[in-house]
């Protein structure tokens, strides 16, 4: 079969046909892949904002919750300073010191939860707290 004609080497209509066929793939090509990356790009950012509204709202959470355990925390040391009160008027200071000294730590570790951000707290509450990777932290709240 011959593709071109007998007038100087010039396409036959098949040549023709066949190259329009193989540019429109070729664009068609080119523009799926422009899709797709725009489709991913897309994907990528909206993933970026869900996890930054998550993460929002984690911290917000552990937030509250921090300032709630701070307010027990300090409620149980007052419990325990006038239960310390109590025994001292009744001879027992051994035990009044004992619960006066917890109490005394309590109010610190409320202090310090009420001051200072959750994954700081910990660190300074607890040396082998540092140890643990704040993501931990956060995938536990």
């Amino acid at each position: 079969m011959q593709h071109e004609n007998d007038q100087g080497g010039q396409p036959t209509d098949f040549d023709k046909a066949k190259s329009d066929v193989s540019d429109r793939l070729r664009q068609e090509n080119e523009r799926a892949s422009e899709l797709l990356h725009d489709a991913r790009d897309e994907v990528t950012r909206k993933a970026g904002d869900y996890a930054s509204e998550a993460t929002q709202v984690i911290s917000d959470k552990a937030e509250e919750a921090q300032r709630d355990i701070g307010s027990s925390l300090a409620a149980l040391g007052g419990a325990l300073r006038a239960a310390s009160d109590h025994l001292a008027s009744n001879d027992e200071r051994n035990a009044s010191k004992f619960a006066l000294d917890a109490a005394s730590g309590l109010e610190r570790l409320s202090s310090s939860l009420n001051r200072s951000p959750l994954a700081k707290s910990l660190m300074t509450c607890s040396p082998s707290a540092g140890k643990i990777p704040v993501s931990c932290l956060r995938d536990r709240c």
